[in-house]
């Protein structure tokens, strides 16, 4: 990030890349410097409420969902726990546990 980039960054001296919003390409990424998509999260993400993906969703990691998912495209999940709804308008594919 240069002087003249209008892009955020928020870190600190042990590590830089809790937050980063780069403005050039419109991306954002969280606990990584090496974005891929328009958010990329490298860490656990805990969200409150319903999860709804626009999309196709695709998880290579575990995922526990305690509360809705929607997914309006494919749903790929290798690893999987849920306790209420997952409905994939399309293909749901779970590879390996769930619960």
């Amino acid at each position: 990030m240069s002087a003249g980039d209008p892009s955020l960054l928020v870190g600190n001296v042990n590590f830089n890349n809790i937050l980063f919003i780069d403005y050039s390409t419109e991306q954002v990424q969280i606990g990584t410097g090496t974005p891929n998509q328009a958010l990329t999260v490298n860490g656990n993400c805990y969200i409150s409420n319903d999860l709804e993906v626009g999309g196709n969703g695709l998880f290579d990691q575990n995922i526990t969902i305690y509360g809705n998912a929607n997914f309006l495209g494919n749903a790929l999940i290798s690893n999987g726990y849920f306790t209420t709804n997952v409905v994939a308008e399309d293909n749901l594919f779970v590879i390996g546990n769930t619960g």
